[in-house]
């Protein structure tokens, strides 16, 4: 019985709140921003419902010739009070005039539920003078071709979702009519100049539109450039912006890098973009707006869109020539910030030996185009260039990367071989003036030896560099057992018999010990792969442990974290280079990835991997200050990819 009587209790006010949502009737309203108006001049048209409930169909505007009308968005909201819920759904259009005169819009029908619902008459005045609004970017607007005249009949979309917009070039009906509600704005991060120098070039679209990017008809023309291109994420970021006094959204199309390559000015064509926006729409609930990815890519299936052609105009840029003041020797075209490092595999070798040195430079620039440095000639060596590695890192407004040259050297001579400091300079724009870098000095001890010098170095060769394999010759070394004579002694002979043997026993133990560790040793130095593999966990938990003091022991800003990171990539980068058998020097993200595919490994490490890699690159080129829980996250996420890897 109680159990009832607390059902009773707790049903009736649910059916009290039923009855008071049923009993309610909807709200309905039709509003402009303005009821006079001249030749395509836009009116923002809202229709406003309250208390419809979840039964609410899409309006059906009436028919309204001599107007372009476009859906331009939605906006709701629900609140539940005092026990009661109550709920507002506002619907927006753009109307565009094409012709002038006295125009009625009688009233909006709405479906709620089985009833249909009429909003008020509207009465629309527009001017005979033809007066286009401003645009809202400061570039003309390109023309488009025309497209058939849609349908004024709007309707609201399946997904709801109004796309806040970009700022365009575009044109609804003819090519002389421009469209302010979308456009396109390609903004070159600096107009002059000088050759080789980096320059971004960023496509924006602004719409007011629901809107979806389809992307280039026309590709950029950019004679005279080297290109490099960002990767766009798929889902384009959003960003509300404000234009002249109105709201559009933003969204990043396109980004590219640009590298004059002689002084000059020069025209670039930034091309056509293509869009769609919604004119006509599948009749909605009032719960789409919660499930709505109509911008930029979504919207309904059974929408009608307008395809929008979107062309900004040209872009001059002045590039000047590098200046003549100033320029060493050395110089062989290189522009913007770089550092060098250089290593030599080994400080002593055998005569007709080669010895690998390498030579790093990094920075922000155009890495592809650094060319191999000018190498001073050395006495009774041979000089070969050997291979080259490129690693480019686009981070946020920037191409940066890191290029390895490999050079083998070949000392005909005994004695010591003195490798001179290599000499490196750029062009440095910020500061405008040439930066010359110089390697250290190496002395490299040179022992003699008959084995004739190579026609070909291996290095070479084999393709790989400080990791050709060694040519090691095994010993054998014979056991010598101790042969006892049976000769007459006294009367203690069997326990000192019994003592020879034992030591006999544990010396024949011994070396046999000592025998299978120098044949391990000498397997590992003929398995070069297999030694580094077995030993590539240790050396790395070696450096995590100088890198955790590093990074306890530093302070927090730029340049503290970007030895800290830097350190982190090589150590990274040396256990990987150990682990999957690759040479350390000019280690990319393209060879750890096929690596590891080959072995395959799962592609979660692969995402770890690059995941810290791009982080140390920030660090190092992007200049951005991290805290110490981002170093002790990065030494985890090392720890990570050494368990995973070691675990398979």
């Amino acid at each position: 019985m109680r159990k009832f009587i607390l059902l009773i209790i707790f049903l009736t006010p649910l059916a009290s709140l039923s009855t008071l949502g049923l009993a309610a009737e909807p709200e309905l309203s039709a509003s402009v921003d303005k009821q006079s108006a001249r030749i395509n001049e836009e009116i923002h048209l809202n229709v406003r419902i309250s208390g419809a409930g979840s039964s609410l169909q899409a309006p059906r505007l009436p028919s309204l010739e001599g107007f372009e009308i476009f859906y331009s968005g939605r906006a709701s909201r629900f609140s539940f009070i005092n026990g009661q819920s109550q709920s507002m759904i506002e619907f927006n259009y753009v109307m565009i005039p094409r012709l002038s005169g006295r125009f009625i819009l009688t009233p909006i029908e709405i479906k709620v539920g089985d009833k249909i619902y009429r909003t008020n008459q509207l009465e629309l005045n527009v001017a005979d003078q033809q007066v286009v609004a401003s645009q809202p970017a400061q570039r003309p607007a390109a023309p488009i071709p025309a497209y058939p005249r849609p349908a004024t009949q709007a309707r609201s979309p399946a997904y709801g979702g109004a796309a806040p917009a970009s700022t365009a070039s575009a044109v609804p009906v003819s090519s002389d009519v421009s469209d302010q509600n979308i456009f396109l704005q390609v903004k070159p991060s600096q107009t002059t100049l000088y050759t080789n120098q980096q320059l971004i070039l960023t496509y924006s679209l602004y719409t007011r539109y629901d809107t979806r990017y389809e992307g280039f008809i026309e590709e950029p023309e950019t004679s005279g450039f080297w290109i490099e291109e960002f990767p766009m994420d798929q889902n384009l970021g959003r960003d509300t912006e404000m234009v002249k006094g109105r709201k559009y959204v933003r969204a990043d199309v396109k980004k590219l890098a640009l590298f004059p390559t002689a002084p000059g000015q020069y025209q670039i064509k930034p091309g056509v973009v293509k869009a769609s926006v919604q004119i006509e729409e599948t009749e909605p609930t009032m719960f789409d707006d919660f499930f709505n990815t109509s911008f930029f890519g979504g919207g309904s299936l059974f929408a009608r869109r307008v395809e929008k052609q979107l062309a900004p105009p040209s872009i001059q840029i002045t590039v000047k020539p590098l200046p003549d003041a100033g320029k060493p020797g050395s110089f062989n075209g290189a522009v913007g910030e770089f550092r060098m490092s250089t290593t030599v595999d080994k400080k002593v070798v055998n005569q007709n030996e080669a010895v690998t040195f390498q030579m790093a430079i990094e920075g922000e620039g155009n890495i592809e185009t650094l060319i191999h440095p000018l190498l001073p000639e050395i006495h009774s060596v041979k000089i070969y260039e050997a291979d080259t590695q490129t690693q480019l890192f686009r981070a946020q407004s920037m191409i940066a990367g890191k290029k390895v040259f490999e050079i083998v050297m070949i000392p005909g001579e005994a004695g010591e071989m003195t490798i001179p400091p290599i000499e490196f300079s750029f062009f440095n724009p910020r500061v405008e003036r040439y930066i010359i870098l110089k390697s250290d000095s190496y002395k490299i001890k040179v022992n003699p030896s008959k084995t004739p010098p190579p026609a070909v170095p291996k290095e070479i060769s084999e393709g790989g560099l400080g990791d050709a394999k060694k040519s090691i010759r095994s010993e054998v070394q014979d056991i010598q057992y101790i042969k006892e004579q049976n000769t007459a002694g006294p009367v203690f002979l069997p326990r000192l018999v019994f003592w020879l043997a034992l030591i006999d026993g544990v010396l024949t133990l011994l070396c046999l010990g000592l025998v299978a560790i120098r044949k391990r040793d000498e397997y590992l130095n003929q398995n070069v792969s297999l030694k580094r593999n077995l030993f590539a966990k240790k050396y790395a938990k070696n450096g995590l442990k100088r890198l955790d003091h590093l990074g306890k022991s530093s302070k927090s800003d730029s340049k503290s974290d970007a030895i800290f990171f830097d350190e982190s990539a090589k150590i990274l980068n040396q256990y990987l280079a150990d682990k999957l058998n690759l040479s350390p020097q000019g280690l990319t993200h393209d060879m750890i990835e096929r690596s590891l595919e080959a072995r395959h490994a799962d592609p979660l490490i692969t995402q770890k991997i690059h995941a810290c890699y791009d982080l140390c690159d920030q660090a190092r080129f992007a200049k951005i200050s991290f805290g110490e829980v981002d170093r002790v996250l990065m030494i985890k996420q090392i720890e990570e990819i050494i368990y995973a890897l070691e675990k398979r």
